[in-house]
């Protein structure tokens, strides 16, 4: 599955390899720096032209700009394991994945025991890195059993705001 923050994050990275400023590649790529900014920040991807285009200048296969490796990783120990047994590993640090990176190849309720965890490790660096990937439901069910140290920097829609209000569980 095509991720686009992981996208966004390989594109900056050879980007400053190739010691490019954003305007630079813009002029490369024939885009505007604001949709380099926008692949950067994982807020959209680039079109088949434009990836065409970044491969060359990268020097890159479209898999390594698409795909993340250690979701290979990840994917393989799915097929080879239990899924109860991938997200244990997970958990407990035995394989390395960025769940930003990640946390889309998990199903719903292996999602749910993963913030479950991050919670009550309050790993709320990993939680906040996530939070643009969570689903209203999973915003909801985290927002509520944070402490208000955790609640500080995370960004809630008005529709999320009033669905808490419903419940009197949103605390301003």
């Amino acid at each position: 599955m095509i991720n686009p923050v992981s996208i966004g994050k390989k594109i900056a990275k050879e980007r400053e390899t190739l010691e490019l400023s954003q305007n630079e590649l813009s002029a490369l790529v024939f885009v505007t720096p604001q949709a380099i900014s926008k692949w950067e920040n994982g807020l959209s991807v680039p079109s088949v032209e434009a990836l065409a285009r970044l491969t060359k200048i990268f020097s890159i296969s479209v898999d390594e700009l698409l795909f993340d490796s250690n979701n290979k990783n990840l994917e393989k120990l799915f097929s080879e394991h239990s899924r109860e047994y991938v997200v244990d590993m997970v958990l407990t640090g035995r394989v390395d994945v960025e769940l930003v990176d990640s946390l889309h190849l998990f199903g719903n309720q292996e999602r749910l025991i993963i913030l479950r965890s991050l919670l009550e490790r309050n790993d709320y660096e990993v939680l906040r890195s996530c939070w643009h990937l969570l689903s209203i439901g999973e915003r909801i069910y985290v927002y509520n059993r944070m402490d208000s140290a955790g609640k500080g920097s995370l960004y809630l829609s008005s529709k999320e705001i009033t669905i808490l209000k419903r419940r009197n569980q949103y605390e301003l």
